[in-house]
């Protein structure tokens, strides 16, 4: 959970224009902001297209 957790700003703005993390999901949960299941899937999956995006295949974040 570690490496999705919160992502590193000044690392990957330049990459990805959309950055999602756990954190910030964590706290859309905790102060009600999602206002569907597909919202928070969204977010989700932004995770993981953003980890294959900015990560080189086959390496060990990709795989992650």
């Amino acid at each position: 959970i570690h490496p999705f957790y919160k992502y590193d700003e000044h690392e990957i703005s330049k990459i990805i224009k959309n950055p999602m993390d756990l954190f910030t999901i964590n706290s859309k949960l905790e102060n009600n902001q999602y206002t569907s299941t597909e919202e928070f899937e969204n977010d989700i999956r932004l995770i993981f297209r953003n980890c294959y995006t900015y990560n080189k295949l086959g390496s060990e974040m990709y795989t992650l």
